[in-house]
């Protein structure tokens, strides 16, 4: 019997991440993509599968004929916000592994910054799946219309559950992933955050004050996934990977337990799939909306006890010289948001040993998540063979 390949990330592919392109979102997508295929040895008539991550951006028609596709065996379209790049790239593993293609590509792209899908350059709305009724009809009445409230009030319940008196953890999250873009060089971040900076900065929707979101910007991010049959030292594999779903998904406000998520069931699944553990892990790219998603998934994952998140980032254990580097790259609060497609290409580069001045030494082994749709959530664990 012949084994089924393994799945290997074989190239990536990036643009600037600025305010401002100055391209289409197909663009972005297909510069992107040529630069994955080119890190991969591959020309784009080899690509047979296309995943897109979100609703928005490029389609996989889009970069069929950008990229002068006569056929493919594969595509499909994710729909699960920032959960979707690795939603995709599961997808991407599944085609494969199962020979359905060979070498699938999944691509993320829009000016999020420029652009109509920024929050502030349109009516604000947020219409998912068959909830928009209850959407408009009982929510939007109460000021709940952009993700920042929904964020906003988890993280309250948070603070009231676990005793919290002030922002400091937050502020230090920022802080952090500020100093990672910084020595990234590669985002909307040109300075380090001070917490008083923070502690100062205007309210957005409390707890959240402006450094506790996520930055909207325009570029792309790309990743070419391979199936092999025998991993070549310094491959990096898609060693595990998984998804989860919280109750009640479209009806966070109603949800019960209020603090439900997908990402425990999520992070489970990719661990026994990868057969390690949280305490073998050399760093973390954690999807940061806003800083309160960090310190919650550090819990929801298993890095830290249920409550233990603050201290463990108040005592800078998620820096670069931590215990669990996080956001190496800065993340969505200092890179910019690109619905979490950096947040893969950030760990392939640290698994490469190619990040720079941002690199952890040694990294061997690294987890990276992807959440939204309010608690849709995403897993993979890669390795470096």
């Amino acid at each position: 019997m012949v084994p089924s390949p393994t799945a290997i990330i074989v190239g990536i592919g990036e643009t600037e991440i600025s305010k401002d392109s100055g391209r289409s979102d197909v663009r972005l997508n297909l510069e992107a993509s040529l630069a994955a295929l080119s890190d991969g040895g591959i020309v784009a008539t080899d690509v047979d599968g296309i995943v897109v991550p979100a609703l928005v951006g490029a389609t996989a028609e889009d970069l069929m004929s950008a990229l002068g596709l006569a056929d493919l065996a594969y595509s499909a379209a994710i729909h699960m916000g920032g959960a979707g790049p690795l939603a995709a790239l599961a997808h991407a593993r599944l085609a494969v592994t199962s020979g359905a293609a060979q070498n699938v590509l999944v691509s993320f792209g829009q000016n999020g910054r420029s652009g109509s899908q920024r929050l502030g350059r349109r009516p604000p709305r947020l219409q998912i799946s068959s909830a928009t009724t209850y959407r408009r009809n009982y929510e939007a009445v109460h000021g709940f219309v952009v993700p920042a409230p929904f964020y906003a009030l988890w993280a309250q319940r948070y603070m009231y559950e676990n005793g919290w008196t002030s922002t400091e953890p937050l502020a230090h999250v920022a802080r952090i992933q500020s100093e990672h873009a910084v020595l990234n060089g590669l985002g909307l971040a040109d300075r380090a955050l001070t917490v008083e900076e923070h502690q100062t900065s205007r309210l957005i929707s409390s707890p959240f004050r402006l450094y506790d979101c996520s930055r909207e910007a325009d570029g792309a991010a790309a990743i070419l996934v391979r199936g092999v049959a025998n991993p070549q030292p310094g491959d990096v594999v898609i060693r595990g990977i998984g998804e989860g779903h919280p109750p009640q998904p479209d009806q966070p406000l109603a949800r019960r337990p209020f603090l439900g998520s997908g990402m425990p069931g999520a992070a489970r699944r990719a661990f026994d799939m990868a057969g390690c553990s949280p305490e073998d892990l050399d760093f973390a790219e954690l999807y940061d909306a806003f800083s309160f998603n960090v310190i919650w998934q550090l819990e929801q994952i298993g890095i830290c006890e249920p409550g233990a998140g603050a201290a463990f980032v108040l005592d800078s254990q998620i820096a670069l010289d931590g215990k669990l580097p996080v956001n190496t790259h800065g993340g969505l609060l200092a890179q910019g948001h690109l619905w979490g497609a950096a947040h893969i290409t950030e760990a392939v580069k640290q698994l490469r040993g190619t990040a720079g001045k941002a690199q952890v030494s040694g990294a061997r082994r690294g987890l990276v998540t992807g959440s939204g749709d309010f608690g849709d959530a995403s897993v993979a664990i890669l390795e470096v063979s």
